[in-house]
């Protein structure tokens, strides 16, 4: 079997704070999500959850370890291939729906929105018919 390995953190650490009240949030995490799989991050309030989720999806940089995906270092910078790869093809729902989801709109359109931004062939008339409706041959 091939390496399936889509996303990767290895060894990763996270310090927040100067000097006396420097603290340690992640301690040397390692991770990696293979094909077709869903990764839930669990823990308690202040555990850094949130914080190695936005190291993943290179919204926040590691103080140590490193961030592949497709094998490609994301951890280089915003020019590399990798986290431009990642951006484009990886989005993020925050814990709290309301911040993330406009409640007035319709699943259709919440699902229609991004997928019109990276394919603006499909027009928001279309979002309902091209997201739920099956395809006819």
């Amino acid at each position: 079997m091939a390496n399936d390995v889509v996303l990767q953190g290895s060894h990763i650490g996270k310090w927040f704070g100067r000097r006396s009240e420097r603290r340690q949030v992640l301690f040397d995490v390692s991770v990696a999500v293979h094909a077709g799989e869903c990764l839930a991050v669990i823990g308690g309030s202040g555990s850094g959850k949130s914080t190695l989720t936005r190291i993943l999806l290179g919204l926040e940089t590691a103080d140590a370890g490193t961030v592949t995906y497709q094998g490609a270092d994301v951890t280089c910078g915003s020019r590399a291939a990798g986290y431009q790869a990642l951006r484009r093809d990886s989005g993020l729902v925050y814990q709290d729906p309301f911040a993330s989801l406009n409640p007035r709109w319709t699943v259709a359109r919440s699902v229609g929105e991004p997928l019109h931004l990276r394919h603006p062939a499909v027009a928001p008339k279309r979002w309902t018919r091209s997201v739920w409706s099956p395809r006819r041959s």
